[in-house]
């Protein structure tokens, strides 16, 4: 589940006299260059449409009729394969401030991520900016702080595109590149491309622009909500990074529950998409506080708000979580979030990375991870993450050759994770659902996992309701080297609840636990028995 990325390397001064500022107009890379070495793909010059339907921009941004750089992630490319480019060396002293500002365009089901580095002393870190998934067929700015807290030389801005998920519509685009001097002003306002017509991605948002991608608060309700980066104004409540780059510098949207009274509404409403056929409306939300409120998701017509379509009370967890609801297509409407405040001032509650597109949401509760996570997701309070891969993984003498789905070497994809070093003794990675509804009738989680190696630590699933953890399966230790099959009832759950895959690491070189085929059902035949 690769995708393209944006990096800047760690410590930057623009050399004197310099901005770097590329439209790609003269048919070449200005300053810039492809890496060699670190990389086995390379940003490519291109005027008009890409090579790919259904993916790629049009027309550069400059003009319409001019260059720009775009990955071409079609025919045999790996997924996780990356093409960087990267700026001249330059300097930046403690203090100082720089913003670097690009027009990007992510259009299609395939596409990855879009990250930007700060590359220090040769070293890339992690990204201190991101973007990632189809954000429809727009050019859009992006604008990235840049700062350090020491004297760096020889710094470097690196543009790293990632290839997405498996298919050939994810291509990424990069246009109109300038770095200048002191802390960054205002994002520019997203456009649709020169002959592209208006589709459900214009409800698509990262938030990342104070202008909420033309998302506007209701002049009707109680209160507002507040685009935020980093942590909210109160503590034991609310996200500490957003969704989108996992960063405190990334950006999303809350309602702060301190100064208002129990119940007060908030609502965020969506630009107006009119369509006959069905969408589907997926979002990440953080219900994080004792005091948590309710929120909801409704469609509103001309007839006005009706009944919520999505909605959820109470204490979530830390996290992030996935949440998404099928909507009918006919006349006019708006996607509409609504906070009600809780009963104190723990009751924050945060949305991002809201997107719509054609057609059925995934069937809920089932995932053979062929295409991406399927609202699955990782843990930022763990050690190491899951990882989607296919074949086998990177360690000799341990892991399946192939997926449980397909059966064929190489071509179905799982989940796995790779405990080799870094890991240590006591790590831990955990993967978590989506949350489910209350139930009269028990839920069934079926999968399947394999745990080959020589020291195999601990495979636990939970179940979370109310945000407390109940470990409902266990085991531990080498199992053959096949495909095994799990089977759990959680047992008429009163309230909503979300099930957790976690490791637990036994720290050794060859130790890899995978998993795959999440299903769930309202009834278990049979139920594996080990705890």
């Amino acid at each position: 589940m690769k995708c393209f990325l944006l990096v800047i390397h760690s410590g930057y001064e623009v050399v004197q006299g310099q901005n770097f500022a590329c439209n790609f107009d003269a048919n070449n890379l200005c300053q810039w260059t492809n890496a060699k070495g670190s990389d086995n793909l390379d940003w490519t010059l291109h005027r008009g449409a890409t090579s790919s339907g259904g993916t790629g921009p049009p027309s550069d941004h400059t003009s319409g009729h001019g260059y720009y750089i775009y990955l071409e992630t079609s025919g045999a490319i790996r997924t996780g394969s990356k093409a960087q480019l990267q700026s001249p060396n330059f300097n930046i002293n403690r203090g100082q401030r720089k913003c670097l500002s690009l027009w990007y365009h992510m259009y299609g089901p395939n596409v990855g991520y879009l990250n930007v580095y700060l590359k220090k002393n040769g070293v890339l870190g992690r990204p201190i900016w991101r973007q990632n998934g189809n954000k429809g067929n727009r050019w859009i700015q992006g604008k990235v702080n840049i700062r350090t807290n020491s004297n760096l030389r020889n710094a470097l801005i690196v543009i790293e595109g990632t290839k997405g998920s498996v298919g050939a519509r994810g291509d990424i685009s990069i246009d109109d590149i300038q770095v200048t001097n002191g802390p960054c002003g205002q994002l520019g306002q997203s456009t649709v491309s020169p002959g592209a017509t208006p589709s459900p991605s214009s409800v698509t948002c990262d938030f990342e622009s104070s202008n909420l991608c033309e998302w506007k608060n209701d002049k009707t309700d109680n209160f507002d909500w507040t685009w935020k980066s980093g942590s909210t104004s109160t503590t034991n409540t609310g996200p500490t990074n957003d969704h989108t780059t996992n960063t405190a510098s990334g950006h999303y949207v809350y309602i702060e529950a301190n100064g208002h009274r129990q119940g007060a509404k908030a609502r965020l409403i969506a630009p107006s998409y009119s369509g006959r056929s069905s969408t589907c409306f997926q979002f990440y939300y953080n219900m994080h506080g004792q005091h948590i409120g309710t929120l909801s998701v409704y469609k509103k017509t001309s007839r006005g708000l009706g009944t919520p379509i999505w909605s959820l009370s109470g204490e979530q967890g830390t996290g992030w979580q996935f949440g998404q609801v099928s909507i009918r297509g006919g006349s006019a409407y708006s996607v509409v979030f609504e906070a009600a405040r809780g009963s104190g001032n723990q009751g924050d509650i945060a949305i991002d990375d809201p997107k719509m597109f054609t057609g059925s949401c995934p069937k809920r509760g089932y995932c053979n991870f062929e295409k991406d996570f399927c609202g699955w997701t990782n843990s930022v309070t763990d050690q190491f993450d899951w990882i989607r891969n296919k074949g086998t993984t990177g360690s000799t003498g341990t892991g399946p050759t192939h997926d449980h789905t397909l059966g064929t070497r190489g071509t179905g994809y799982y989940i796995y994770i790779e405990a080799s070093a870094p890991r240590a003794r006591g790590d831990t990675a955990q993967i978590t659902s989506e949350v489910f509804p209350p139930s009269q009738q028990p839920y069934c989680l079926q999968f399947w996992y394999n745990m080959n190696g020589n020291a195999i630590g601990t495979l636990t699933v939970y179940a979370t309701a109310n945000g407390v953890q109940t470990p409902l399966w266990q085991l531990s230790g080498q199992q053959t080297g096949q495909w095994n099959f799990g089977r759990i009832s959680v047992q008429s759950p009163k309230t909503a609840f979300k099930c957790s895959s976690c490791v637990t690491n036994n720290h050794h070189d060859t130790t890899d636990y995978h998993l795959e085929d999440n299903s769930r059902q309202n009834h278990c035949s049979r139920e594996s028995t080990v705890m």
